[in-house]
């Protein structure tokens, strides 16, 4: 492995990762630090640069941000910020906090969207701790709507990733746990 590049302004910590392409084919991160998400130009990999960033309100050592379409999906564990919901249509010179909502939770762990299903998955939240929080992207990404929250059997999730409604959870001591989500409030 060749390191390409390094952007770590003021030694920042940081909690979670992922990537987004926009349409013209420009690679960008997406890094949660314990201040803020931050919104990375990796285009040209020994030059990375940051286009934005945004404040969540609370300092955590714990953020996830997951994609769907042009919008980014961030939570935070520790916190109280609730959703955040970004537009990266701008990209690359810009993005936009668009929806910031706790009407599903304050905090959450873990995110995972299942794309093909357009639904995204909240574990480890403070409104569902054991069991899992699923919104409906399909309408409206910006306005996510509760298709379920429910409790589940392998109890409190940390992890979880969703591919043709079948989840796959990682429980801390439980284990990992296999859930079919096609029912939502049933799983």
């Amino acid at each position: 492995m060749t390191l390409l590049g390094n952007w770590d302004p003021s030694g920042l910590s940081y909690s979670d990762i992922w990537g987004y392409v926009d349409c013209a084919g420009n690679e960008y991160a997406i890094i949660g630090s314990r201040e803020k998400v931050h919104f990375i130009d990796i285009s040209n990999p020994s030059s990375p640069t940051e286009i934005d960033n945004f404040a969540g309100g609370d300092n955590t050592t714990w953020r996830d941000i997951k994609t769907y379409g042009k919008y980014a999906y961030s939570v935070c564990d520790a916190c109280s910020e609730g959703l955040m919901i970004f537009d990266l249509s701008g990209l690359p010179n810009s993005v936009s906090l668009v929806t910031q909502t706790s009407a599903f939770f304050g905090r959450s762990h873990d995110i995972y969207i299942d794309e093909q299903h357009c639904r995204l998955y909240a574990v480890g939240t403070n409104t569902q701790g054991n069991g899992v929080i699923i919104l409906d992207l399909t309408v409206d990404p910006t306005n996510p709507t509760l298709m379920a929250s429910t409790s589940l059997a392998g109890g409190y999730n940390h992890d979880i990733h969703v591919v043709n409604h079948i989840g796959y959870s990682f429980s801390g001591n439980n284990g990992l746990w296999v859930y079919d989500f096609t029912t939502p409030n049933s799983p």
